[in-house]
């Protein structure tokens, strides 16, 4: 869409499918429509939905236009810092996988390799919905290849999903569910900790995600806490939308970082006593 925009009319820069930014293509031209554009939709339901959303989400949803919330939970991502071009991943790298499941909306995996310094790199990802969970294990399947996959972490509370999963070769194991620290519950617990792997020590971070990562890297600029009419922001209170991928990462986070052993760099700044566990089915 940006990439024909000469006119300035949409927000935002253009990216490639591997998510560098380019520069707009004289070859292309881009349009703007609304939702007050389409004829199949009345302007007073429109209003209505103006009346009950913030500003930025409605802008997003029915003004097509896409611009960051100022309440953006991960602020601390950059993409000169945090973006890298693909490489190789050596062979002797720990790989794992890390799901979120859907059907409305979007069934993510993604691909996370751990160097023997500890930096956690998101190397590939899957993104897809309306399919079964049959298709989308083939796909994962077929995608992980050969390689060997220490754990695949999931949502402990999505027991459904991680049998139906198992059955198909994709063996889900839940995410570690606790709480630690000062944190209201486990998921703020989990965004704290992805958190601090952004924040660069001595100018490097302990996370990176391979620009081929369109959708992860879209939910890091887009992951924002609720915001209500008045342009209040309510933190630790998670929108729910742009979280897939993001969802998966905080499980794989949460659960590497407890179950790795404890002399590892990771653990060095992640490490906290847990102040409660989680009933993985009531979430309390």
């Amino acid at each position: 869409m940006k990439l024909g925009d000469h006119a300035g009319v949409i927000e935002g820069e253009a990216f490639d499918e591997e998510g560098r930014i380019i520069a707009p293509n004289k070859s292309f031209i881009s349009f703007r429509f609304t939702s007050y554009d389409n004829p199949y939709l009345s302007k007073e339901w429109i209003d209505s939905r103006k009346e009950r959303l913030t500003e930025a989400a409605f802008n997003q949803e029915y003004l097509a236009r896409f611009e960051k919330f100022t309440g953006l939970i991960y602020k601390e991502f950059d993409r000169n810092l945090h973006i890298i071009v693909p490489f190789e991943i050596p062979d002797h790298w720990p790989r794992y996988r890390a799901m979120d499941y859907g059907a409305v909306n979007a069934t993510v995996c993604l691909w996370i390799a751990v160097a023997p310094n500890d930096q956690v790199y998101v190397y590939d990802e899957y993104y897809n919905s309306a399919e079964t969970s049959k298709f989308h294990a083939n796909v994962i399947m077929a995608r992980t290849g050969n390689i060997s996959i220490i754990a695949t972490y999931g949502d402990p509370s999505a027991q459904q999903e991680v049998l139906d999963y198992s059955a198909e070769g994709v063996i889900v194991t839940p995410a570690t569910k606790i709480v630690t620290g000062d944190s209201k519950d486990w998921v703020n617990s989990g965004i704290e900790k992805v958190r601090q792997l952004l924040k660069p020590r001595q100018g490097k971070p302990l996370l990176y995600v391979f620009r081929n990562c369109v959708n992860t890297i879209r939910e890091f600029e887009s992951y924002h806490w609720i915001e209500t009419k008045t342009s209040e922001i309510i933190k630790d209170i998670p929108e729910k939308v742009d979280d897939h991928c993001l969802d998966a990462l905080r499980y794989f986070v949460v659960s590497w970082v407890q179950e790795h052993p404890t002399e590892n760099i990771m653990q060095e700044y992640l490490w906290e006593s847990p102040a409660r566990k989680v009933n993985p089915f009531t979430g309390y």
